[in-house]
């Protein structure tokens, strides 16, 4: 019965996303500190983080945009979005979300890892609305979030500067837009950066 009552309050603090006023706030976490195991045995309950560097290096902060993308599974469901407590709800494809808190947890004792989990609320609703996900880098990797401000890849970038190119060769850019396009991107492209 204990254990059951307990498994109840983690899940409902989880859900609603609130931290205990006793919780520790952290400044900033790296998904490297996130992956790593020794770091990650300190964590019990949900920590409240101030921001957070992703996988692709960009960094989250409350107030940081963010924007619904497509559901990922077969029958149009988001894996990783929930409107208020109900999985899926109202939630809509490009819809624009603020970033209103960031947590890490542990979800399990024997995964040495953490998640990150973000509360968004609808800025331009009358109301609270919010959009829980519930594991950030997930949520990214599969389309169901998209962050405005992520750092391009070196992929994006050889696509973007070949684009620009293309253009270029059309008529369709300046020669002095090309170089510029170009002088931003090469140093992703090349990794130095």
């Amino acid at each position: 019965m204990k254990n059951l009552l307990i498994g109840c309050v983690f899940k409902l603090i989880v859900i609603n996303c609130t931290v205990s006023t006793y919780a520790q706030i952290i400044e900033i976490i790296t998904y490297e500190e996130t992956q790593n195991e020794d770091y990650c045995a300190g964590f019990g309950s949900p920590k409240e983080i101030k921001a957070y560097k992703s996988k692709d290096g960009s960094i989250l902060k409350i107030g940081s945009p963010l924007i619904i993308g497509k559901p990922s599974t077969s029958y149009g469901k988001f894996s990783y979005i929930e409107s208020g407590m109900m999985s899926m709800g109202d939630i809509n494809m490009g819809e624009n979300i603020l970033i209103e808190k960031i947590q890490a947890f542990r979800p399990k004792v024997k995964n040495p890892t953490l998640l990150i989990t973000v509360k968004a609320i609808i800025p331009q609703r009358n109301y609270s609305k919010n959009r829980n996900i519930w594991d950030y880098e997930k949520a990214i990797m599969l389309g169901e979030i998209i962050n405005p401000n992520a750092t391009m890849t070196r992929a994006e970038a050889i696509k973007k500067l070949k684009e620009s190119k293309d253009l270029l060769d059309l008529g369709m850019i300046s020669k002095e837009k090309y170089d510029s396009m170009k002088a931003v991107l090469a140093p992703l492209i090349t990794g130095n950066n």
